[in-house]
């Protein structure tokens, strides 16, 4: 009756006597046979990620995919190698492309073409090592033909044809040896049929119904043998029920107690200990539950970081279970530890992802392949190594290490890099209890420097007279750390409150010691503060209980006093000031659109033109060229991917190529080579390396830690200290790391 249905459109052709018959039909196929392959024409991905014409070979590519691809499948071959089959290509179409993927080598190679293009089908690996692959969309349709794949031979054989044609269902491989086929999506309807497949006599039967029409679904091979099928649905419909399959007898049973939350679009991984870990496909919960299979009963789980669904979820060979990616193309991945109930994050994947695939290799590892990135698809991958919770380095610039651990959390601190060559962190932010991700917070007066007598590690140095943050840290030109302004808090518990300071002081690092000085004129926080070649210091704006300041004052390193100098153009906090090569103090943001400068001779501030628009918390940085670089920020539509770039021999600006990703509080470093290393910002470990002669940005090593209020130093041997800041969970990290641009070092 369903064939009745089917619409066929067939073409007679007669060409030389001879007769071609073409068919299409919607929803089961005609078996085609494998399509023909010019050798002369295949085609090879370079390293540059742009498709290469090869001779007569097989396609290869190291690292990264032949073919980018999502919705396809990876499957582990009794070798260890990794078979990648189907999926929908660059185009977005189903695809017949198969390759293979060998640890040893880190090499992918091309082999045959499956017999029909699909995508969202399955792939099982048999009793025998050979592998069925089932279902999907092809290109006439959704598909009920199924085939089979001989690793030995790399040879495809046509294996029959479901009753029902199916995409986005679930296979099984059951004790037997038998394979289960459930649920799925037909033509536009949800299907509750239930099918096996017997490798031993390569026949298809029926095993009954679903209770309910379902894709979206997880099948899960309990220790008994038994298959638990849960949650999935039907458009917006995410069910709640699960129900178990008895292959010995082919027969259903609904289980009496619900899930937690309807789910559909998650994922269901056994673990160790006998339960079952069931994560996102909730459309707006982090909740994740878990299935007790002694009880048939539901238990709440811990909260993921990431709402997620279409992700992937790999037990790890230590017990642990590795989410990736999913949503609308997430780019972090979080562990969750049986043993005491918890997720960590992962850190983030070197491109967020949907529709990708995560499969454990025989050293345990996780490969991470393929999908969708941004609205396109990918053929990057990655590998994720357990043992040090880290994502590889391929192909990225540079290398994260981690340094010593702070002897205080804090985020919004300053670091300077003193003459001996260790840095100086003061002040910042930190929890009053470390632990409470979202508890009070408080000010430090704690003082603490890494690299003392090159020894790598963070000792104290002293207390400040006052707690304070949003101060500035300018080195003077005997040694000595000026400390000026900031904010503070008074009061108790109850009625805390914000007092902005004037006040100044200076660390000595030869004595180890805080000396007060003489107090600004103004009251004030978020300013800026520049040393000039004189050695004075320009302080200018900030704010304080009136709002903005447009004043500015200037430190005489002579006598140690400060001196009142013209007001800016306009009030301005949390902007940014850059020393140009003729200099003059360039100032932007933080109140106006319009820029002004400083011109020492003159004693003046003059108006320049505008950047694109009003930014605050921008990160910024004098090039070796002369001009000045402003990156991201926090805008009138919140924050921001822009890149502006101030000439000043013409006395404009021009947009830059903007960050991949917006960031606000972000760090710009020079890494004395023609490039610029932008950090932190946005809780994101990514980093990136500017390139001032080509204006382009290169994606760096990620940092192991996301961040953001941290506070970024280049050490004298060109390496980057990164410290402190607030990570993802809202946590105020103790850690720091190092950056160094070549792995070799």
């Amino acid at each position: 009756m369903e064939n009745k249905k089917i619409r066929r459109y067939l073409a007679w052709l007669l060409i030389g006597g001879s007769i071609i018959v073409i068919g299409v039909l919607g929803n089961a196929l005609i078996e085609k046979g494998e399509p023909t392959v010019d050798q002369n024409l295949i085609q090879k991905q370079g390293s540059d990620g742009n498709i290469k014409k090869i001779d007569g070979e097989n396609p290869e590519s190291t690292r990264n995919l032949v073919y980018a691809r999502s919705s396809h499948t990876a499957t582990t071959l009794a070798d260890g190698r990794i078979l990648v089959v189907g999926g929908l290509g660059s185009d977005k179409k189903p695809m017949s492309k198969v390759e293979i993927y060998d640890p040893k080598t880190d090499i992918w190679t091309a082999t045959s073409d499956c017999r029909s293009p699909r995508a969202d089908h399955t792939t099982t690996v048999l009793k025998n090592g050979n592998v069925l692959v089932v279902g999907g969309t092809s290109d006439v349709g959704v598909a009920s033909t199924a085939e089979i794949f001989y690793p030995k031979t790399e040879t495809w054989e046509y294996a029959g044809r479901m009753q029902f044609a199916r995409q986005t269902h679930r296979a099984t491989l059951l004790n037997d040896g038998r394979v289960l086929i459930t649920g799925g999506k037909g033509v536009n309807k949800a299907i509750d049929a239930v099918e096996l497949y017997n490798p031993v006599t390569k026949a298809w039967s029926r095993a009954g119904s679903l209770n309910f029409p379902k894709y979206g679904h997880t099948a899960t091979l309990l220790p008994d043998g038994n298959v638990l099928v849960a949650g999935g649905g039907e458009g917006f419909v995410r069910q709640v029920h699960g129900e178990i399959f008895y292959p010995e007898s082919s027969t259903w049973r609904s289980i009496t107690a619900i899930m937690d939350i309807g789910r559909g679009g998650h994922t269901a991984t056994l673990l160790k200990n006998g339960t079952i870990l069931f994560v996102g496909g909730t459309q707006d919960s982090n909740q994740s539950s878990i299935y007790d299979i002694s009880d048939e009963g539901w238990i709440r789980g811990s909260q993921t970081e990431k709402i997620r669904d279409n992700q992937t979820a790999t037990l790890m060979n230590d017990g642990r279970v590795l989410i990736t990616g999913g949503g609308v193309s997430i780019l972090s991945a979080e562990v969750y530890d049986p043993a005491v109930q918890t997720w960590s994050s992962a850190g983030d994947m070197n491109i967020s992802r949907r529709e990708h695939t995560a499969t454990i290799l025989n050293n345990g590892n996780v490969l991470i392949v393929g999908g969708q990135h941004g609205g396109e698809i990918t053929s990057l991958v990655e590998i994720f190594d357990p043992k040090t919770d880290r994502w590889d380095s391929y192909n990225l610039e540079g290398k994260w290490t981690d340094a010593s651990v702070m002897n205080m959390p804090r985020k919004n601190h300053t670091s300077t890099l003193l003459p001996d060559g260790s840095v100086l962190i003061v002040g910042g932010i930190t929890r009053t209890d470390a632990a409470d991700t979202s508890g009070p917070t408080q000010l430090l007066d704690l003082a603490e420097r890494y690299f003392v007598d090159g020894i790598k590690k963070w000792t104290l140095a002293g207390k400040m007279s006052n707690a304070r943050t949003g101060h500035t840290a300018s080195l003077l030109p005997d040694g000595v750390v000026l400390i000026a302004g900031g904010g503070s808090v008074v009061g108790e518990e109850d009625g805390k409150e914000l007092k902005h300071l004037k006040s100044t002081e200076t660390y000595d690092y030869r004595a180890n010691a805080w000396i007060k000085s003489q107090s600004m004129n103004i009251k004030r926080w978020e300013h800026t503060a520049t040393v000039l070649p004189s050695g004075d210091v320009l302080v200018a704006g900030g704010e304080n209980s009136d709002g903005k300041l447009s004043s500015a004052e200037l430190f005489k390193i002579d006598t140690k006093q400060w001196v009142v100098l013209d007001d800016l153009s306009y009030p301005r906090a949390r902007h940014i000031a850059v020393m140009l090569s003729d200099n003059r103090i360039l100032v932007a943001g933080g109140g106006s659109k319009t820029a002004e400068i400083y011109d020492i001779q003159s004693d003046k501030w003059t108006d320049i033109g505008d950047i694109s628009q009003n930014v605050n918390l921008t990160a910024a940085s004098r090039l070796p060229d002369g001009k000045a670089i402003i990156v991201g920020g926090y805008g009138v539509d919140g924050a921001q991917y822009q890149v502006e770039i101030y000439n000043p021999e013409f006395d404009n600006w021009n947009m830059g190529p903007k960050i991949p990703k917006p960031r606000v509080r972000a760090s710009l470093v020079d890494l004395n080579e023609g490039a610029i290393l932008l950090v932190g910002g946005n809780q994101y470990t990514h980093s990136w390396i500017f390139d001032i002669n080509t204006l382009t940005w290169t994606k760096a090593a990620k940092m192991l830690t996301a961040r953001t209020g941290q506070a970024a130093t280049q050490l004298n041997d060109g390496k980057v200290l990164v410290s402190g800041g607030e990570n993802r969970k809202g946590k105020m990290e103790s850690s720091s790391e190092v950056y160094v641009l070549s792995q070799e070092q």
